[in-house]
């Protein structure tokens, strides 16, 4: 049985495609790109408020479950920006500069992709040091990444050692 379940999740795996692979062809033109961002930035915003703490009890010691803990939440924060992290980085190449800063801050994102997204999306505002300054912290994270590390060549930013 392990074999078979083994066979099927290979099968599964050697057939998905990337959200960006998906979509991208789809979105023909600069409005359906807009729309679409717009789409996915209130559904982020949604996400994040759902996961946001509740009012009043940030600073009280309470009894919670794991899954309603802090360091839960941030996981599936860390987790969901790295998966979403091709995608994110396509739509920021056809966004509008408000749009790219909104999705780039999104509280919805966490960890060292979302510093990344950051960066990426300070690059086209013209704000080098800013890019330079995130993608080192990057770096200093995900010191192995080479996409941040050809991203960091890019804006001259000095790679850690």
């Amino acid at each position: 049985m392990r074999s078979g379940r083994s066979e099927l999740l290979t099968s599964t795996v050697e057939q998905e495609r990337l959200l960006a692979e998906v979509l991208a062809p789809m979105l023909e033109t600069p409005d359906m790109w807009r729309s679409f961002a717009d789409a996915y930035l209130a559904e982020l915003d949604r996400i994040a408020a759902a996961e946001a703490p509740p009012p009043g009890k940030k600073n009280r010691t309470i009894r919670r479950d794991w899954t309603d803990s802090f360091w839960d939440r941030d996981y599936k924060k860390s987790r969901r920006t790295g998966n979403l992290a091709p995608w994110n980085s396509l739509l920021l190449e056809h966004l509008d500069t408000g749009r790219a800063q909104r999705l780039a801050g999104h509280a919805a994102f966490s960890g060292p992709e979302a510093d990344f997204l950051k960066a990426q999306a300070a690059r086209p505002r013209g704000d080098l040091d800013e890019a330079r300054t995130l993608i080192t912290e990057c770096l200093m994270h995900l010191p192995g990444s080479t996409e941040f590390a050809a991203f960091a060549e890019k804006v001259g930013a000095a790679v850690p050692s």
